[in-house]
């Protein structure tokens, strides 16, 4: 052990450290952003980024997306006078500017043609600057835009991050000051001025004020009944938690006491029960049940020697099993049946060397996992119908209207009643999911092959039958381990009787049987190994106006 540390070590630097060289640690503390229109219908624009650098770095990235009509031309960057070199790829563009531990200022130039729509009345600069595919945070972001010439005659309007952001300054310029915004947001700014700032541009015959004061109305209109909604759910949030709780505790009461109750009607029920438990389910659902709800190999073999118990299947030879009918009790046996006598055998048989042969095909793998997990789900789908659990959908319902309330507070920023409400429904929801009480008949089950694994039996006061079904239970549980038996060391199942169906229920043959399955199962199991890995790479333009947005980032 000590001379693999040095190894597991170096494997694990070897690991970590080309993915830290990736990482660059930086952030953006201001970007300032000046649109400058043009006669022409054209913008000019100024955009300064400061960057804080922890650690080596090669530059910083800036991705500019175009709206539909417009094009971006003569992206230019520069650092006080010195000019860097921009490299573009896609939609990226890499300035490059190494250094190590600094904080720098890149200024970046750019034209975009025909940025300004002109009307007859107005023209409009309509644009997103970042949108939602941006990676960064900006910690303090403004983007200013300025007319061609001193006006007055002014209409702005800023979207999502945007909104109530803008200011009107000094000769018609609009400042939108914005503030902190994080990676992942959206942003358009809207500014019209007198379509006759620009006679150099190409007009429309269309008027466009009309439409931009609608929406600006209809923004208001929406931010106020917003704010109506912040304040109702910021008066009512005390309330509903008090409520909440109250229920809480009302919903903890009740399952305290159907707990108790249950408890009483079981150990009154036990005080006449048989030594063995009744066959109330199938024996791949008790396993399932009494196993923490899993299914392993060991069910597997169990299972399937429960279908020679019950009669389905009967064995022709030593190492040959032939169906003998198919009306089975439960589906999950009918599954099983077909995948190990058509599938993995063929016409109705099964051999033990089918299993190996099956898996040692690599094409099998899939349809092995895809029929194992098939039956284990038919198992499942038979628990369900015992009714051995208590219902918890008052428990998630409840938790789900907590989690809807979290979501709201999140959605109208109160974020101290967001945090509150997403402790509560977090506790609810360990609660929901994670206690499920059983019910009269599934506690009963339980404690019954509990108690029969602590007690050493008579198998003299036990039917063959119910000998079988200890036998199997306790294989399929891994309270037995046929593979350590003496009889499978000292004895085949060749030198045993196979002429009659009692045959079937000598114990010495079925942990031969079980041995046998246990063994070639579990290398089979181990054979099939799923190893899948799929990996997507998606990309497209801004999300922004027409296409318009892009984001920041550092390499």
């Amino acid at each position: 052990m000590k001379k693999l540390l040095p190894i597991l070590f170096a494997a694990v630097i070897l690991l970590v450290l080309p993915l830290q060289a990736l990482a660059v640690e930086y952030s953006i503390p201001k970007t300032i952003i000046d649109a400058k229109l043009q006669k022409n219908g054209d913008v000019k624009v100024e955009e300064q980024h400061m960057y804080a650098f922890d650690g080596e770095f090669n530059g910083i990235n800036r991705t500019l997306y175009a709206k539909e009509g417009t094009r971006i031309t003569n992206v230019q960057a520069y650092e006080k006078e010195q000019k860097l070199k921009v490299e573009r790829e896609d939609q990226t563009y890499k300035i490059y500017r190494s250094g190590k531990d600094e904080t720098i200022t890149v200024a970046l130039t750019y034209l975009i043609e025909d940025g300004v729509e002109v009307y007859a009345d107005r023209a409009q600069f309509y644009w997103s600057f970042f949108d939602e595919t941006n990676e960064s945070a900006y910690e303090n972001f403004t983007v200013s835009v300025h007319p061609p010439s001193k006006t007055e005659d002014v209409m702005a309007l800023g979207y999502q991050t945007a909104y109530g952001a803008d200011q009107i300054k000094e000769d018609g310029v609009i400042q939108f000051d914005m503030g902190y915004i994080s990676s992942g947001e959206n942003m358009k700014v809207r500014v019209a001025y007198p379509s006759s700032l620009f006679s150099a541009a190409p007009i429309s015959d269309k008027d466009i004020s009309g439409e931009i004061q609608s929406e600006k109305d209809g923004l208001a209109a929406e931010a106020a009944a917003k704010e109506q909604r912040r304040n109702t759910l910021n008066r009512i949030a005390p309330y509903a938690l008090a409520l909440f709780v109250t229920s809480g505790l009302l919903l903890t009461g009740y399952a305290v006491s159907r707990y108790r109750s249950n408890q009483r009607e079981v150990n009154r029920q036990l005080n006449s029960f048989s030594f063995i438990p009744e066959e109330e389910m199938s024996l791949p659902a008790t396993l399932y049940f009494q196993n923490h709800r899993r299914l392993t190999i060991r069910s597997l073999t169990a299972s399937i020697l429960d279908l020679v118990r019950k009669g389905y299947v009967k064995q022709k030879s030593d190492q040959e099993f032939l169906v003998n009918h198919r009306s089975t009790d439960y589906e999950h046996e009918t599954i099983l049946l077909s995948w190990l006598f058509d599938e993995v055998g063929g016409n109705g048989t099964f051999h033990f060397e089918d299993i190996q042969k099956y898996t040692a095909d690599k094409s099998n793998h899939e349809q092995y996992q895809k029929d194992f997990n098939l039956w284990k789900k038919a198992v499942k789908q038979e628990i369900e119908t015992h009714n051995l659990y208590e219902s918890m959908n008052k428990w998630r319902g409840f938790t789900a209207l907590v989690g809807t309330l979290a979501i709201l507070f999140g959605i109208y920023q109160l974020f101290p009643w967001m945090i509150t409400y997403i402790i509560f429904g977090a506790l609810l929801l360990v609660t929901a999911f994670a206690y499920r009480p059983h019910t009269v008949k599934g506690k009963k089950i339980q404690i019954q092959w509990e108690k029969l694994m602590q007690t050493d039996s008579d198998p003299g006061a036990l039917t063959d039958d119910e000998q079988l079904r200890v036998f199997l239970y306790e294989i399929g549980t891994g309270h037995r381990k046929v593979e350590n038996e003496p009889e499978v060391r000292n004895r085949s199942s060749s030198s045993m009787d196979m002429g009659t169906p009692a045959a079937h229920h000598d114990m010495m043959l079925f942990i031969i049987l079980a041995a046998s399955l246990q063994s070639n199962f579990s290398e089979a199991d181990q054979t099939v190994t799923a190893a899948a890995a799929a990996s997507a790479n998606t990309g497209g333009g801004g999300a922004g106006v027409g296409g318009s947005g892009g984001g920041s980032g550092a390499f």
